[in-house]
């Protein structure tokens, strides 16, 4: 998959986790690991009222952000170990 493919697959993620329509925006955070990843998700209302929900991930959501990572550290440039998405209510990621 490219960079965009993984991206879209998130945001796709995202968007069927969050239970309400009246949302302003949605946070995910991820840590990766070498055999690891945890997630930490939650989204805004737009009363601004935080909701931390549940991430609901599909069989491979963990394979797209070990693959993220393999492509974006190839070559040892840009290593991290952290990302943060962040997804609109116009489905777009910020």
């Amino acid at each position: 998959m490219t960079v965009n493919e993984i991206y879209l697959e998130i945001g796709q993620t995202i968007y069927n986790s969050i239970e309400v329509e009246d949302w302003e925006k949605a946070i995910l955070n991820i840590e990766i690991q070498e055999k690891y990843l945890g997630t930490y998700f939650y989204y805004f209302l737009k009363n601004n009222d935080k909701k931390s929900v549940k991430l609901i991930k599909g069989p491979n959501f963990s394979n797209f952000i070990f693959e993220l990572h393999a492509i974006t550290t190839e070559g040892g440039h840009n290593r991290w170990n952290k990302l943060a998405f962040t997804l609109s209510n116009q489905a777009k990621l910020v």
